[in-house]
């Protein structure tokens, strides 16, 4: 995209500290353009979001008011916003990523053991700093909303359908929501079915279900789905549709028991009762190359019933992890409810943008939302085994950066992943605009 587009696509942007540059990517509710924090010297991305409607007003609301309150290595945080009144549109300034774990997956370099294992650890981190600290379902993890540095460093994004859970004390309460047969996509195991979804991939069965109630159980599913794609370099559930997605599950976890399916509603329980009985397939099998450790902690995740499936902190205890952390001790935050706020979401809106930036003033850094929490030195089986490995995540080190050690421009120490993945042949960050055929090469160069 020329600078004269750029441009026109930022006359409003009330900001001299933010440099837009270019255009890097797409999504529902508006543009992502790379950028340059003049401040600190700091590579940045820009999601500009037009507001055009009560609908985008309400869902930007909410997710900036869960996201703005982030402090943790492993989920993106928001480290401004600015707001123009006069086209409703909304400027999200937030840390720069490579890329994400999706195109990760897809490329056709080969990921060590120790990559899948690193990248499980983080995730479980993340998404533990969001159950325990900030009481936050994500509803929407998936490998594309996940991004990466070329350290291999790992944070969790898109926020747009995360939601408060009801009850902190226990992670698997259920939570009531108001959902009929009939999901957010217009999916129904029931009735007529709509195009092809991917997020279904990773939904837990009690949402192909269309189950009214869910907890945070549904983000462990996912991250089993998730680890299955590590392993296997390709999803373990790509239904086509609810049903496809529902056979697919069976194929592998076999038919469920009826106590599996005590949160659904009576006709989607009739439906599965009337297929045919399948016993589970054997994970072995379907991953001869995964260690039993990582094959133990699927077994925990891909569970049919949420109240048997793993926490988040029994997926962190599991010897393939053994991550001994303490999420709080990032600090717990308290999240306001939406659903309290001013009756106009635009209203609502211009508040939490004034709000953010009053408690920005009172920082003493100009923001910290791009500075990482301090370390907490606790280290797990992965960090653990750098020295010994062949496949070192970090070329020239022999460990892997401390838990706090931020990404800046491509300079970090122990540049790994594709030692120059954030450069292009004039020296000058470039990474956006990377093919996964280069990914492959400049991973396969740091390896």
């Amino acid at each position: 995209m020329c600078k004269s587009s750029v441009e026109s696509n930022f006359l409003h942007f009330n900001s001299t500290r933010y440099q837009p540059s270019k255009l890097i990517g797409r999504g529902a509710c508006g543009l992502v353009y790379s950028g340059h924090d003049q401040l600190t010297n700091a590579p940045i991305a820009i999601k500009k979001i037009v507001v055009r409607d009560d609908f985008c007003a309400k869902r930007t609301l909410r997710e900036i008011q869960i996201q703005k309150a982030f402090r943790h290595d492993n989920v993106l945080g928001i480290i401004d916003l600015i707001y123009s009144p006069q086209n409703t549109t909304l400027y999200c300034v937030i840390p720069k990523m490579d890329t994400d774990l999706g195109r990760v997956i897809r490329s056709q370099q080969q990921l060590s053991k120790l990559h899948v294992q690193y990248f499980t650890e983080q995730l479980l981190d993340g998404l533990a700093y969001l159950h325990e600290c900030c009481n936050v379902m994500h509803r929407d993890l998936k490998p594309a909303n996940l991004l990466v540095n070329e350290s291999c460093e790992l944070r969790i994004s898109d926020f747009g359908l995360a939601r408060l859970a009801p009850d902190e004390s226990a992670s698997h309460e259920r939570s009531l929501s108001p959902r009929s047969n009939v999901d957010e996509d217009g999916d129904s195991i029931l009735g007529n079915l709509t195009s092809y979804v991917v997020t279904r991939w990773y939904r837990a069965p009690e949402l192909v279900l269309s189950s009214r109630q869910y907890s945070k159980a549904v983000d462990l599913w996912s991250v089993g789905c998730i680890l299955a794609e590590l392993l296997q370099r390709k999803p373990l559930f790509p239904g086509k549709s609810h049903v496809d997605q529902l056979n697919l599950i069976i194929d592998v976890l076999g038919s469920p028991e009826p106590e599996a399916l005590e949160i659904v509603s009576d006709g989607a329980k009739r439906y599965v009762a009337g297929l045919p009985y399948k016993l589970a397939s054997p994970l072995g099998k379907r991953f001869p190359m995964a260690c039993a450790k990582s094959l133990s902690l699927l077994k925990m995740l891909l569970v049919w019933d949420p109240q048997r499936r793993a926490t988040v902190r029994q997926a962190l205890n599991h010897p393939y992890i053994a991550l001994d952390i303490d999420p709080g001790c990032a600090g717990c935050v308290k999240i306001a409810d939406s659903s309290e706020e001013e009756a106009d979401p635009f209203v609502a809106l211009q508040r939490e943008v004034v709000r953010f930036q009053d408690e920005k003033s009172h920082e003493k850094l100009p923001s910290n939302r791009d500075v990482s929490p301090t370390p907490t030195g606790n280290t797990s089986p992965a960090s653990s085994q750098w020295t010994s490995s062949q496949h070192s995540l970090f070329a020239g080190t022999s460990r892997p950066p401390a838990a706090g050690t931020s990404y800046v421009g491509g300079q970090a120490q122990g540049q790994a992943l594709g030692a120059d993945l954030s450069k292009d042949k004039t020296g000058q960050g470039n990474a956006d605009s990377i093919t996964d055929s280069e990914l492959a090469s400049r991973m396969q160069r740091a390896l």
